[in-house]
C-alpha cells in the first residue's frame, strides 16, 4: 500500500520474540551407518506470556478529502488486551542423534610398557666366590714347604741330593766310545754338506764346548790338545770312576767331604771344619762324636746325620790334590762343578781354609757331576781334567766356578 503523502509513517507493531533455534551441535565423529528413526513433528512452543504495557492513544491520522474515503484497517498496538497468537514455527529439521563412536579396531596387540633397564653388575659378570683365588698361593706354600722339608731331610738344604737311578744301574751305563779313525776309501762317496737347518742345531749344541774352549784359551791351553782330549774317553772314564767311588762310600749329595775318616755333609760353615780339622791334628784323632764340642755334635744328631766317623778315610788316588799329599790331614771333596751348594762352599769357606793347605792339610777333588739334573756337569768336569793333563787343574776349577752362571744353560 502506498503512503499518502504528507502523513506521518504508521508505527508498526512489534514482531513477538521467538525462541532462538537450538545451536547446532558441534560436529560428533562419524558414527557408522545405520538406519536412524524418523524425528516426530513437534510443535513450536508457544509464544511466552509478556505483561500488558501501559495503554497508549492510536495515532490520529488528520482528515484529508483525499484519504476521507480510504478505510484503515485497525493496527494492533502494545495496548490490545489480547494478542494474537503467532503462527507456529515450520517444524525445525533436526540431526538424528550423534551415535557413540565405535570401538577401536584392534588390529595389533598393544605393546607392553618397556621394562625398567636391570643394571648390571659392575664387572659385567657374575662376581666368582673368593675362595678360589686363595687356592693357588696355599698350592705354592705347600709345596714350598715340601721341598723344603725334603732338602732338610736328605742333606740339610745345602747339598744336591743324589737322583735315581740306582748305583748299580749307573755302574752298567757304558762310557761313551770313539771310533778309531780310517784312511779315506776312494769308492766310499764323501758326505754331502750339512744344510743351514741341519748345522743351526750343531752350532747351538757346540756352544759349550766353545765356552770352555775360550777358557782353555785364556788359561794359554794347547787348543788342539785341548779338544782332542773333550772327546777323547780316557777323561771321561776317571770322571765316571771317581763318581762310582763316591757311591760305594755313601755319597749322596754334593757336596759331600771327608776329612781324613770324618765324613762332612753340606757346605757347613768354616768354623766347623777348622774345629775338625784342629781336632785331627792334636796328635789324637777323636774316634767318639762325643769328644767334639757341643756344637758339633750336634750335626750327628739330625737325620739323615751331618758328621759321621768312618772306619778309615777314602783313598784319594787319580783325584787332583792340592797340597801335600802325604799330609796329615787330606780332604777329601766330592763336588759338582754345576752345583749351587758346590760353588758356595768354594766362595764362602775355601778362601778361609786356603792358609791351612799346605804341609799339614792337603784338599783332594774328586768328580761327582749330578748328570741327571745338572745337564752340563760332566762335560765341565771332563774339561777340568783335560785341563789338568796340562797341569792347569786347580785354574781351570776356579775359572768353571766363578763362570758358572754363563756355561751352565748353554746346550749340550
Amino acid at each position: 500500500m502506498t503512503q499518502p503523502p504528507g502523513e506521518p509513517e504508521p508505527v508498526r507493531p512489534p514482531e513477538p520474540d521467538m525462541p532462538d533455534a537450538p545451536a547446532p551441535e558441534p560436529d560428533a565423529p562419524d558414527a557408522p551407518e545405520m538406519d536412524a528413526p524418523d524425528a516426530p513433528e513437534m510443535d513450536a512452543p508457544d509464544a511466552p506470556e509478556m505483561e500488558d504495557a501501559p495503554a497508549t492513544t492510536p495515532p490520529v491520522w488528520p482528515s484529508s478529502p483525499s484519504t476521507a474515503a480510504i478505510p484503515h484497517p485497525p493496527i494492533a498496538t502494545e495496548s490490545s488486551t489480547a494478542p494474537p497468537t503467532a503462527p507456529p514455527p515450520p517444524p525445525v529439521a533436526t540431526e538424528p542423534p550423534a551415535a557413540p563412536p565405535p570401538p577401536p579396531v584392534a588390529t595389533e596387540p598393544p605393546a607392553a610398557p618397556p621394562m625398567p633397564p636391570v643394571p648390571p653388575p659392575a664387572s659385567g659378570r657374575a662376581r666368582p666366590p673368593v675362595w678360589p683365588y686363595f687356592l693357588t698361593p696355599v698350592a705354592v706354600l705347600l709345596g714350598a714347604a715340601a721341598v723344603v722339608l725334603a732338602i732338610v731331610l736328605t742333606d740339610g738344604g745345602d747339598a744336591d741330593p743324589v737322583p735315581p737311578p740306582a748305583p748299580a744301574t749307573q755302574a752298567a751305563t757304558p762310557a761313551p766310545t770313539v771310533a778309531p779313525a780310517r784312511e779315506p776309501d776312494a769308492a766310499t762317496p764323501e758326505p754331502a754338506a750339512p744344510t743351514p737347518e741341519a748345522a743351526a742345531p750343531a752350532e747351538e749344541a757346540s756352544a759349550l764346548l766353545a765356552a770352555f774352549d775360550r777358557y782353555a784359551d785364556s788359561l794359554s791351553l794347547d787348543l788342539g790338545q785341548f779338544r782332542e782330549c773333550s772327546l777323547h774317553p780316557v777323561p771321561r772314564k776317571a770322571v765316571t770312576d771317581q763318581l762310582r767311588q763316591g757311591l760305594t762310600l755313601g755319597v749322596n749329595g754334593t757336596p759331600t767331604f771327608f776329612v781324613n775318616n770324618k765324613r762332612i755333609v753340606g757346605a757347613l760353615p768354616a768354623d766347623v771344619f777348622i774345629a775338625i780339622i784342629d781336632a785331627e791334628l792334636d796328635g789324637d784323632p777323636p774316634t767318639d762324636i762325643g769328644a767334639y764340642p757341643e756344637e758339633i755334635r750336634q750335626l750327628a744328631t739330625v737325620i739323615p746325620p751331618r758328621l759321621v766317623i768312618e772306619d778309615e778315610r777314602p783313598d784319594v788316588g787319580g783325584a787332583a790334590i792340592k797340597g801335600d799329599p802325604d799330609a796329615p790331614v787330606v780332604i777329601v771333596e766330592y763336588s759338582d762343578f754345576q752345583c749351587p751348594f758346590c760353588r758356595r762352599w768354594y766362595t764362602d769357606v775355601l778362601p778361609e781354609l786356603e792358609g791351612r793347605i799346605g804341609a799339614e792339610v792337603a784338599l783332594a777333588f774328586a768328580h761327582f757331576p749330578l748328570s741327571q739334573i745338572h745337564a752340563n756337569a760332566e762335560a765341565a768336569h771332563v774339561a777340568a781334567e783335560c785341563a789338568g793333563e796340562q797341569g792347569k787343574f786347580w785354574e781351570m776349577h776356579d775359572l768353571l766356578f766363578d763362570r758358572q752362571w754363563e756355561w751352565e744353560r748353554l746346550r749340550n
